[in-house]
């Protein structure tokens, strides 16, 4: 596993960077991570361009043998962008356009803002994509973290042209959504407004159709953005282009699939001090691409557990390991007083954590997944698309009990699991696969899941199985599953939390069936009774 640190010179002053850099090069990195955050260095006015801090910085990186992962600016949209393009700025749920003085404070579907990240992150793959000193690149930073969803004119223009593109007339979406009741029927797609909250004494939510197909348009402009980045990116070098995601905490409502796969290598950031939820993000990120290739791009630098952290990323297969950061910000919204430096350039404990680390010739043994474990942003999102989500950690009510629950289950049974992707086919060699609050259905995965279970397989599902269609509508029980699986159950069962999980044999396998409110303890005793 080889190791990055985050550091920024543009906080420092020049006289000091051989010094930083020599003891990040003592330390055991290979490589420095920045430019994140520098948009108003690199293009002080439009279209005037200077690069003359990006070169100085990389030359000072390279006279200590260290690698540059070289970020793209594009979180932090310069104030002179934002004057002269105020529709750049985001709308929120509230309607209310938020201001310069932040960061992530851009609309993804803004053609100002599309065109103007376009221009600099081709001027920057033209100077550097080349440069043998640069390791990768990074797009962004924490796409979809600060700024979930944008509510503008600009959003509004481009979610009715992706309606017109999905449905074939307004008839087949009001009949679909179900129009006719509250007499929500509409007459053309230029009607449909963004999902606002409504100005009402009591709080209603939106249609649940409509605030699923919301969401999943929402994060198929962060997935174009993103992918409009790499295109430009991967013309002019060949070396790994990544972006670095958040975690869960404040919503999952960006589809990590669909964001990594034009990308070349997933990874991730996490703060976390609970193994388990730091474990579940390594194993996440492993399985989304289907190629087991993950990188952890920021990992606290205070952390106490910084040590156990990697080397739970390097049993599961971590290649590369980022502590964000290496020395302090004096100023700024993230200021503080350490980091594995602190700010007169003195180790930190952390600091001989790393070297520790960095200096181990043998690598951990890689762990061996015997649970599967399915994670379906749609059936996310077809429960958040009901919360009122006044607050971006409404609505978590899915990957709040798959990680907190499911995955901490799994993780205290001494299990890693293996994170399967709805499009994705689920490993024979796999004795166990989970399926909780999978609510949507989806043909081809269930016959997927059949054909598991036909084999041999152990299926663990619950009562919100399939229970809705794809629009985020209750259905009647037609389908496969329905017609055999539940049919070896006498139909749907009736559970509650405190009982039992159900078992039925079913080809060479079987299915079982639990409760959706299974708690951890009931977790953990079905998970040890299925292993063993």
């Amino acid at each position: 596993m080889q190791y990055v640190t985050a550091y920024y010179p543009e906080y420092f002053d020049k006289s000091e960077w051989d010094r930083d850099f020599s003891l990040i090069r003592e330390a055991g990195f290979a490589a420095v991570r920045f430019g994140e955050f520098a948009w108003s260095q690199m293009e002080p006015e439009e279209g005037v361009f200077d690069f003359a801090a990006i070169d100085a910085w990389i030359d000072a990186a390279d006279r200590h043998g260290l690698k540059v992962i070289l970020c793209t600016p594009t979180a932090c949209p310069p104030i002179w962008l934002c004057e002269k393009h105020p529709d750049i700025l985001p709308v929120d749920i509230r309607g209310r356009r938020t201001r310069f003085g932040a960061r992530q404070h851009r609309c993804y579907n803004s053609p100002a803002y599309l065109e103007a990240s376009r221009r600099i992150v081709t001027a920057l793959a033209e100077r550097y994509g080349a440069d043998p000193r640069i390791a990768a690149w990074q797009i962004d930073n924490e796409l979809c973290g600060e700024q979930k969803k944008c509510y503008c004119d600009h959003c509004r223009a481009a979610f009715q042209e992706y309606l017109k593109g999905k449905y074939a007339g307004i008839g087949e979406l009001n009949r679909r959504w179900g129009g006719h009741f509250w007499s929500e029927d509409y007459q053309r797609f230029d009607q449909i407004e963004t999902p606002r909250l409504f100005a009402m004494d009591l709080c209603i939510w939106e249609n649940p159709s409509f605030g699923l197909e919301y969401i999943r348009f929402s994060s198929d402009s962060i997935v174009r953005f993103c992918d409009m980045q790499a295109e430009i990116l991967h013309r002019y070098t060949k070396v790994p282009v990544t972006t670095n995601t958040d975690d869960f905490y404040f919503g999952d409502t960006l589809d990590l699939y669909k964001l990594f796969k034009n990308l070349d290598v997933a990874s991730f950031d996490c703060y976390h001090e609970q193994e388990y939820i730091f474990a579940f993000y390594c194993d996440f990120l492993r399985g989304v691409r289907g190629d087991g290739k993950f990188w952890v791009m920021e990992n606290g630098d205070g952390s106490k557990l910084l040590g156990d952290m990697m080397d739970i990323a390097e049993e599961r297969g971590c290649t590369q390991y980022s502590v964000f950061k290496f020395r302090p910000f004096p100023w700024g919204q993230e200021q503080s007083r350490t980091s594995l430096i602190d700010l007169y350039g003195r180790p930190m404990p952390n600091y001989e954590t790393v070297r520790r680390h960095a200096a181990r010739t043998e690598p951990l043994p890689q762990l061996a997944p015997r649970v599967g474990l399915l994670y379906d942003f749609d059936s996310s999102w077809a429960h958040n698309a009901k919360s009122l989500m006044l607050d971006c950690r409404d609505g978590l009510w899915y990957p709040n009990y798959l990680l907190h629950t499911v995955y901490r289950a799994v993780y205290e049974q001494g299990e890693s699991a293996e994170v399967i992707r709805p499009d994705c086919a689920a490993p024979d060699s796999l004795p166990v696969v989970l399926a909780p609050r999978c609510i949507l259905h989806d043909e081809a995965l269930e016959r997927e899941l059949l054909r598991y279970v036909e084999n041999g397989g152990t299926l663990v599902i619950d009562t919100d199985f399939m229970v809705k269609n794809k629009d985020n509508v209750f259905r009647d029980t037609g389908g496969e599953f329905y017609g055999k699986v539940y049919a070896a159950f006498g139909g749907l069962p009736f559970l509650s939390a405190e009982d039992a999980p159900r078992t039925v044999g079913f080809g060479k396998g079987k299915v079982v069936m639990a409760d959706r409110e299974l708690s951890l303890d009931g977790w953990k005793a079905l998970l040890s009774e299925l292993l063993d």
